[in-house]
């Protein structure tokens, strides 16, 4: 093959395409830096999400005995559910075995971020437990308007193992996509 100037920019190209291919684009994988953030906490009163008990709903809530709110660390509140019969104004103690027991208006979830949210939520070790709107519609994934409120409930499956009892709930929220 004679060399002229065609074939020496052929070659010359292929060289170079085919060390691009091999070494990669130059874009980068992965970035590790160091950036100070500030961020604001609040209690669950001024949040952009707020768990409201009776004593801040904007209603009023069916089955409140059933709710207390108590000191968590960082002065945070952790909202307990009591089945247990300690609740005011109850004589049973405990729940029926084997029985799906529901309870309706427990607590309040409002939104006050600016956007309409999806919440959602994963309790602890079981799927024995759900929680749900007045319309008895699972909760996870529910969409709440900026400024709006949904009212609470939960249903408890006994017929599920539900550990010893006690387990925790860690509900999300996150913005609603346009």
């Amino acid at each position: 093959m004679r060399m002229n100037r065609r074939n020496v920019l052929v070659g010359l190209g292929t060289i170079v395409a085919g060390g691009g291919a091999a070494l990669g684009t130059g874009a980068f994988s992965s970035v590790d830096a160091d950036r100070t953030i500030g961020v604001q906490v609040e209690d669950d009163s001024s949040a952009y999400i707020q768990f409201r008990t009776a004593d801040t709903a904007s209603g009023t809530l069916a089955n409140q005995e059933y709710v207390t709110t108590e000191s968590g660390t960082n002065g945070n509140s952790i909202i307990r559910f009591d089945f247990d019969g300690a609740g005011g104004g109850t004589n049973g103690e405990g729940l029926n075995e084997e029985a799906v027991t529901s309870f309706d208006d427990l607590f309040e979830i409002g939104n006050e971020s600016g956007e309409e949210i999806e919440i959602g939520y994963e309790v602890e070790g079981t799927s024995a437990i759900t929680f749900y709107d007045q319309s008895d519609s699972d909760i996870d994934g529910e969409s709440i308007v900026d400024e709006g409120d949904l009212i609470v409930g939960i249903e408890i499956d006994t017929r599920e193992s539900i550990g010893d009892g006690e387990t925790s709930v860690t509900f999300t929220a996150t913005p609603t996509p346009t």
